[in-house]
């Protein structure tokens, strides 16, 4: 495992011949690559990446993310390099919320003219949307018992003070806020417009989906309070009737954003990491295995490959896409202390 590969960057001039149209980034959350759904889940998502490929997507069959965990994953995919991280608490959750604000990909785009819309669970302190939920902010008081027994002990309080038979259950307000968080999201991709050839958008969103909680069924029809109340984070029976419901909701998506666009915007359709919920330790790989995607108006992917992990995926489409040299890293997962995880397998 390599959690400290460094690699300068140099960033070629912008040519007059690469691609300058709008880019749409979608994070979708959790969901699992295709070797995890089908060892361990037992199904089979070839039709959706089938749509996928029919709508000119390349699509990795084996490809999986550096880090297990949200904010390190999309700051190391940001940054398109690993995280110089010691341990991977509060304090390196809020470094790396920093670099997802500030990071070389962005930058780059947006010293090419390129407006940045954020439309992700990442709020800019600078720009902060109320529409979207926030999940991974801490206040100062956070950070300063972070690791102490008064927050092991606050978080056993709340979780008799709600009864809670199971503390991995989800209250139905927090619940309703990601839902309307997420359709928020959707809408704003949805709704995009392209912008004048002198304007181009870098339009990054991330949508909480298919993660917990799982709020509708593989029909897309919701769970009342009651059934929301009573879904665990565990229940994998749950977790893939709900992915299949965003199946069809991020293929319209897919399919009004090329339809605005005339084909012509490139989108990066991915996600941070893979299903995590198992009340019995599984091997560790499975944590890892993702979702990773790519549309380019050019349909040429000669960059990308099999195996590529999220450290890599941006390198790919800046030296496809827009003439970069960018050096390929090894593609590695970082493991660090999780009860659970079981490092052979059986």
């Amino acid at each position: 495992f390599s959690s400290r590969r460094r690699h300068t960057r140099y960033w070629r001039d912008w040519s007059s011949d690469v691609c300058s149209s709008d880019l749409f980034i979608i994070v979708a959350d959790g969901y699992a690559g295709r070797s995890e759904l089908n060892n361990l889940f037992h199904f089979k998502n070839d039709p959706f990446y089938d749509s996928l490929r029919k709508r000119g997507f390349w699509v990795a069959d084996s490809s999986r993310s550096n880090y297990r965990f949200t904010p390190f994953s999309i700051a190391s995919t940001f940054c398109m390099n690993y995280l110089n991280h010691e341990s991977y608490g509060i304090p390196e959750i809020v470094a790396s919320r920093k670099k997802i604000y500030k990071n070389p990909f962005f930058q780059f785009f947006s010293n090419n003219g390129y407006e940045i819309k954020n439309y992700s669970i990442f709020d800019d302190p600078a720009a902060k949307n109320e529409e979207t939920v926030d999940a991974f902010e801490f206040s100062g008081k956070q950070l300063l018992f972070h690791g102490t027994m008064l927050q092991h002990l606050a978080f056993l309080i709340d979780a008799y003070i709600y009864k809670r038979a199971d503390i991995y259950e989800i209250d139905f307000t927090t619940a309703n806020k990601i839902q309307k968080s997420n359709e928020y999201v959707v809408n704003q991709l949805v709704n995009e417009r392209p912008a004048d050839g002198n304007h181009p958008k870098l339009i990054y969103s991330h949508i909480l989906a298919p993660h917990f909680p799982y709020l509708w069924d593989s029909s897309g029809k919701s769970y009342d309070e009651n059934v929301t109340r009573s879904i665990t984070r565990f229940s994998s029976e749950h977790y893939i009737k709900y992915l299949q419901g965003w199946n069809k909701i991020f293929l319209r998506t897919i399919d009004s954003i090329k339809s605005h666009s005339n084909n012509q915007a490139a989108i990066l359709f991915f996600s941070d990491h893979g299903f995590r919920q198992f009340k019995k330790p599984v091997y560790f790989e499975n944590y890892y295995t993702n979702l990773l995607s790519v549309y380019s108006p050019g349909q040429k992917y000669d960059q990308f490959y099999e195996g590529i992990s999220n450290v890599n995926y941006l390198r790919a489409f800046l030296n496809q896409e827009f003439n970069q040299n960018l050096t390929m890293l090894k593609d590695s997962m970082v493991l660090y202390p999780v009860k659970g995880i079981k490092l052979k397998r059986e």
